[in-house]
């Protein structure tokens, strides 16, 4: 499959289901409406190949990849709690730090690509939000910023060693789409293990509990 490809799909299947009204719910709990998913979406699939090179440096930066997740990450940042800022930026960092750890590792030695490390990656990075915040808007601002800044150093770090380098390219937008795919498969199975604890605690419990008789009845 050729890179670019995953990200294509994702895209396109979130904008299918944020038209038909599936995400409502979520996107009014965030705070945000259907039209500015729709055109957030648009944008991403609109730059996808657009690239602004640099004129000091031979480096490519992707839209798509690298500025626009960055852009979205800046406005979660206003949303966010302000003792909780400083935390969250801390953690952002730590994380693009940890995966352009494995990203060399990863290089270095291929042995230990035990699957395919378009899986790995997201895998690892949804792990570490749900570990970090419970909160869903708190793990958007971590993709949104851990993502492009892992590439941006990863990529930079072969500056000297190529003629042309891309940051946010089309390897980049597959792990980040891959991950906010894994994301959201991950937020849909615990909110309905929620709503199923709730649903036992106030129907089927008082059903099945057991009236205990006063030592007098005994």
């Amino acid at each position: 499959m050729n890179d670019g490809t995953i990200a294509m799909i994702v895209e396109w299947t979130l904008l299918c289901v944020v038209w038909m009204g599936l995400t409502d719910r979520f996107l009014h709990q965030m705070g945000w409406k259907r039209s500015t998913a729709l055109l957030i979406l648009t944008a991403f699939l609109v730059t996808s190949y657009s690239e602004w090179r640099l004129f000091l440096l031979p480096v490519e930066v992707n839209v798509s990849g690298m500025l626009l997740p960055l852009l979205l990450g800046g406005t979660l940042w206003y949303h966010l709690k302000k003792k909780r800022r400083k935390y969250m930026i801390t953690s952002a960092i730590l994380l693009a730090f940890a995966l352009i750890l494995l990203r060399k590792l990863f290089f270095w030695d291929p042995v230990l690509l035990f699957i395919d490390e378009i899986m790995i990656l997201p895998v690892l990075c949804v792990m570490l939000c749900f570990i970090v915040t419970r909160h869903a808007i708190y793990h958007w601002f971590l993709l949104c910023v851990a993502f492009p800044l892992s590439d941006a150093f990863y990529q930079a770090s072969f500056l000297s060693l190529t003629e042309r380098c891309i940051i946010g390219g089309e390897y980049q937008q597959d792990l980040f789409w891959t991950a906010f795919a894994l994301w959201s498969s991950c937020y849909l199975v615990i909110q309905l293990l929620q709503k199923t604890g709730v649903a036992f605690r106030t129907r089927i419990a008082p059903l099945i509990r057991f009236k205990s008789k006063s030592p007098t009845n005994r």
